[in-house]
């Protein structure tokens, strides 16, 4: 690992090409514990397709529960299977991670469900996806003008509003491939197995954003929304997309968040709820995390209960 910056300076602007934030962090040290965050977070980012590369060349594509590796769209995805690859799917669940990150960040979930008391007897796919590198080098799913989000933070309630208003750089295009993601997934296990959409941060926005894009022959079988410290982005375009759809959606955010505010859980579950979704609505003492185990509980049970239609 390579040595901190010095200045405070360089401090922050590390912080900040890791796409995290040193607004709490009122000391020195508080900057160097977070810089050191980034530093791990930028040399996973650095060491992501060679990694993907390895797990590929470690995969069989046979019937196996081990991770595989399979590519749908653009996107090369981890995929976990409950029982095997050519047994009859009960749910396939597809979440998107966060700005920066990886998708090992969730592979947990799957072992999540299989320790649910419901779940567990249900033969769950998983599929992660890897977004692809931003100009900078950060894994995104669309563009993020790290320093304007930034200033968007520090402005409050108001700057933020206006900022979740505007069309991010990206997003169309990630629109098209992740339906054409779902296209691909739909084709190889079968166009009737339920599906569940979920993401934690830019993740969830996307995985809301894909949920309510998708063209009518691929949301027969949508049965949910997970959204785990996501936000609203595109307000008026969501607002007016929500009419049309009856959506499930499970919303989880931590009180003490300073990546994406709390507040902005709340502007979420007032969006979604009006638009006629019916919203599960979770929140947690932590920060820009998944949360405590009445989190994953809670989530568990909401995914359980998303499926019991198909039961």
């Amino acid at each position: 690992m390579e040595s901190l910056p010095t200045s405070i300076k360089g401090l922050k602007e590390l912080i900040t090409k890791a796409g995290l934030s040193f607004q709490d962090c009122f000391e020195k040290a508080d900057l160097k514990a977070r810089a050191l965050e980034a530093t791990k977070r930028l040399e996973e980012a650095g060491n992501l397709k060679s990694a993907s590369s390895q797990q590929s060349k470690n995969s069989t594509g046979n019937s196996t529960t081990g991770p595989m590796t399979s590519r749908f769209s653009i996107y090369d995805s981890i995929v976990l299977h409950a029982s095997n690859e050519t047994t009859k799917k009960d749910a396939i669940v597809i979440i998107l991670h966060g700005y920066g990150a990886t998708n090992n960040d969730f592979v947990p979930l799957s072992q999540y469900f299989k320790r649910h008391p419901t779940l567990a007897s249900k033969n769950i796919t998983c599929i992660f996806p890897q977004a692809p590198p931003s100009r900078e080098g950060m894994p995104c799913w669309w563009e993020i003008d790290v320093m304007n989000w930034m200033g968007a933070m520090a402005g409050g309630g108001e700057t933020i509003a206006k900022l979740i208003r505007d069309t991010p750089v990206g997003l169309p295009e990630c629109r098209q491939n992740l339906i054409q993601l779902v296209k691909d997934v739909k084709e190889k296990y079968g166009s009737d197995v339920p599906l569940i959409l979920g993401g934690f941060s830019q993740g969830a926005m996307t995985a809301m954003d894909l949920a309510l894009s998708l063209p009518e022959d691929l949301k027969s079988n949508l049965q949910s929304v997970l959204m785990l410290s996501g936000a609203p982005i595109v307000v008026e375009e969501w607002a007016q997309k929500l009419q049309k759809s009856k959506l499930k959606v499970f919303v989880s955010h931590g009180t003490s968040d300073n990546v994406l505010p709390f507040m902005a859980s709340s502007w979420l579950k007032e969006l979604l709820s009006k638009g006629g979704a019916e919203v599960k609505y979770e929140m947690h003492g932590g920060g820009h995390e998944l949360g405590p185990q009445h989190i994953i509980d809670s989530l568990c049970n909401f995914v359980s209960s998303s499926l019991e239609v198909e039961s």
